[in-house]
């Protein structure tokens, strides 16, 4: 039965991670327990059975690298107050890589219930990486995994350096030795390769349990902070900080004038309530000086885009400090048809707190849930009293040389120093203002200071914001690290709306950079694009190459999809998909890679009970919006979208938690894909420096190391599993690099 029970086992482990398993190395048997290691390229299940020996716990790196190894130690009996440390590394002539410098963490296993595709099993996969909790009980019959981060600081002297880690239980301490080559070179500090990983602020405000946004920005600054520890870039960095956008000669905002329904004059004034989801309103841009002891007069005229419609006009007072007086507001509702009608507000006997007031128009009757919609115009109106007018463009006549657009940089520049210049992130998604914006599901036009994109007022003031920004970035040397990512996953159908938007941007700013996702890449589109990014299994490696000849950048994507046998981002996959990921991007010309968000940790769409999800109980990711139904679970995948976990007491309480962001396996994989890709570019870069004759070993050499033969990969699909191949081509690449830089100092 006992041999039963291990083969059962043992063949669980190999259905679930294939050769995986032979990258497990016994490094040390114990009366107690057994001690076995392995790189960071392999998940260990909670019964793995190691079938290779190779006791020398060793791994090589290059300085400003981080260099991953795990140790799974697998209890024989019941061990308490089980410890594990780091001592510092030494190497020759006294050189000293300090503790401080080495990070233990404890792989937590999550549960999964729901396989991602068919080729994946439930069971207890590790993927959360939780700081070292001191001392703890283990148990035997089940493994328990270590993650051990080694950072080697630049400037670190080449050479080996030799370090010990320690396991302790009740009166027992064993001492483990541990090997780092580091190479004599180091890594750059800005990576090679270009990334976008989402970040999302709110889901950190919901899980952190912060209750203001001084709080809010704490605590998202250490998420950024640490998706650059993974030498990755957040998508937009700037959520918190945006340039600021001043319009002035308008009057109104959030709605759009009409040229074409005016009852009269040029224009009336258009509110369009489209949203199921919350009511839409217009407003006017500035403040009204009121006074409690007078009477006003409201009059306009209104029709509505169907018969037998209604909607709404509100007020809203402030008092001297700005502080709007919620009780005090005046909301009324009228019926409306497609005939223009006259209706008139009459309101005095003012709190005498109030000093100024804003009109509010509603495109439809507001309800709590905002589920009503419905178009509204509205023309010839005014607020008077005693005579006077005292409403600026009532009749929302606009004069386009009268409007004036200034950008406010301010809060963007601070922002930029620290994540541009001080973190050195070389990507951002530069979120604009007045660009259309959809996916293959819906899309939707632009609009600008109250003008619809197919005006020429647009184009104009479009044109006089966006030159403004590209004028900054360049100032300050940020050009060429902006992409707009302003559209996602057009179908054919929706060429020529993305191909418009392109033009606003070709037009008003034709240096910021262009950027467009793509389910499905066609060069009915990808013309106007300055970076395209595709789906990594929709890739077409002819048209790669071809844009990249031409000047230009090519990403790629994971998300929901694709499942196996494509590399992928999913827990319940093997290991090796997210580090081969840029081995692969290499191989064909792709310099970015993006990932949609690390922080999707709640559906929705799916919980309609207000209670958050919890990923370390729950690893699947459920689908959000496109016209699904409410209340509907979907499945996208184990993991997708999370690369980072909330705090695991979240449930516990409404305290704020301002903790450490909790990583993932799966974003250190990511990391060590993307250090590899340096590694690449970095020898890549010193051959362009060798002389062809004087040098041709080296170059022929070089040559065969960066072209990865088919027992790595040779399609998108079809790649080794064995990380093994892995790490030996890389130290190769390193130990030429080594040969290369001696050579030339």
């Amino acid at each position: 039965m006992i041999l039963r029970r291990i083969v059962l086992i043992f063949v669980s482990a190999i259905l679930i991670f294939g050769v995986q398993a032979q990258n497990g190395s016994v490094a040390l048997r114990k009366t107690d327990y057994t001690l076995w290691w392995s790189g960071s390229t392999f998940k260990a299940t909670l019964n793995e059975i190691p079938v290779r020996d190779n006791p020398d716990i060793q791994v090589s790196a290059a300085g400003r690298e981080f260099e991953p190894l795990q140790l799974v130690v697998i209890p024989a009996r019941r061990l308490d107050n089980f410890r594990i440390s780091v001592s510092p590394l030494t190497g020759e002539n006294g050189n000293l890589i300090s503790n401080d410098n080495i990070k233990i963490y404890d792989e937590v296993f999550v549960n999964v219930t729901k396989p991602t595709d068919s080729q994946s099993r439930p069971g207890w996969y590790p993927d959360p990486l939780l700081p070292d909790q001191g001392p703890m009980t283990l148990y035997p019959k089940q493994n328990y995994p270590f993650w051990m981060d080694i950072f080697i600081p630049e400037g670190t002297k080449a050479g080996i350096y030799k370090g010990v880690v320690s396991f302790s239980y009740g009166a027992v301490t064993d001492k483990i030795p541990f090997t780092v080559k580091v190479w004599n070179f180091s890594l750059p500090k800005v990576p090679s390769m270009r990334s976008s990983f989402g970040v999302g602020p709110e889901m950190i405000r919901k899980y952190h349990h912060l209750t203001n946004d001084a709080e809010l920005r704490t605590v998202y600054d250490k998420y950024l902070r640490k998706l650059h520890d993974f030498r990755l870039n957040p998508t937009s960095p700037f959520e918190l900080n945006p340039m600021k956008v001043a319009i002035t000669g308008v009057g109104w905002e959030n709605g759009l004038f009409d040229s074409e329904n005016a009852k009269q004059g040029k224009y009336c004034y258009k509110i369009e309530d489209d949203d199921l989801t919350k009511n839409i309103t217009a407003k006017t841009d500035h403040r009204i000086p009121v006074s409690p002891a007078t009477s006003y007069t409201l009059n306009w005229q209104a029709k509505c885009g169907a018969d037998k419609s209604n909607y709404a006009v509100g007020i809203r007072f402030y008092n001297a400090e700005g502080e709007q007086l919620v009780y005090e507001n005046i909301l009324n509702t009228y019926a409306g048809g497609k005939e223009w009608k006259a209706n008139t507000l009459k309101f005095s006997d003012l709190n005498t707190e109030i000093r100024s007031a804003e009109i509010i128009l509603y495109g439809a009757f507001p309800n709590e849930n905002g589920t009503t919609t419905g178009t509204v115009f509205f023309d010839e109106m005014s607020l008077k009293s005693a005579g006077e007018e005292l409403l600026e463009n009532g009749d929302f006549e606009v004069s386009l040389d009268k409007i004036g657009v200034s950008v406010d940089f301010e809060d963007f520049d601070k922002a930029a120093h620290r994540y541009l210049d001080e973190f050195g992130f070389n990507a951002f998604n530069l979120h604009l203002q007045g660009m259309g914006s959809g996916t293959y599901y819906s899309q939707k036009y632009g609009r600008f200071a109250g003008f619809h994109q197919h005006t020429p007022e647009y184009g104009q003031l479009m044109k006089s914001y966006l030159s403004q920004i590209e004028n900054h970035l360049a100032r300050n040397g940020w050009l060429g690290k902006e992409y707009i990512y302003w559209f996602d996953e057009p179908n054919p159908e929706n060429y020529p709306f993305v191909r418009e938007g392109m033009d606003v941007l070709k037009q008003g700013a034709p240096k910021l950079k262009r950027f467009i996702t793509e389910d499905a890449p066609g060069e009915a589109i990808m013309d106007l694009t300055d970076i395209s990014c595709t789906i990594w299994h929709k890739i077409d490696t002819v048209k790669v190459a071809k844009m990249v000849a031409s000047g230009k950048e090519y990403w790629s994507y994971l998300c929901c999809w694709p499942k196996s046998p494509w590399v992928s981002e999913f827990i319940d996959h093997p290991a090796i998909n997210l580090r081969i990921w840029s081995w692969m991007s290499f191989r064909w010309k792709l310099s970015g890679i993006l990932m949609w968000e690390t922080t999707y940790w709640n559906s929705d769409l799916l919980n309609d009970n207000g209670k958050l999800q919890n990923p370390w109980k729950e690893p699947m990711s459920f689908v959000t919006g496109y016209g699904e139904p409410y209340g509907k679970p979907i499945f996208w995948g184990n993991g997708d979208g999370r690369y980072f976990y909330p705090p695991r007491d979240f449930e516990d309480g409404k305290k704020r938690l301002d903790d450490e962001p909790i990583a993932s396996i799966r974003l250190s994989l990511v990391r060590e894909g993307v250090e590899d890709y340096d590694y690449f570019i970095i020898l890549q870069n010193l051959v362009k420096e060798l002389s062809p004759l004087k040098h041709r070993d080296l170059i022929a050499k070089a040559s065969e190391l960066l072209t990865f033969d088919q027992g790595m990969f040779s399609g998108l699909d079809k790649y080794t599993k064995d990380s093994e191949v892995l790490t030996q081509r890389r130290n190769q690449i390193a130990g030429l690099i080594e040969q290369i830089e001696l050579l030339t100092k």
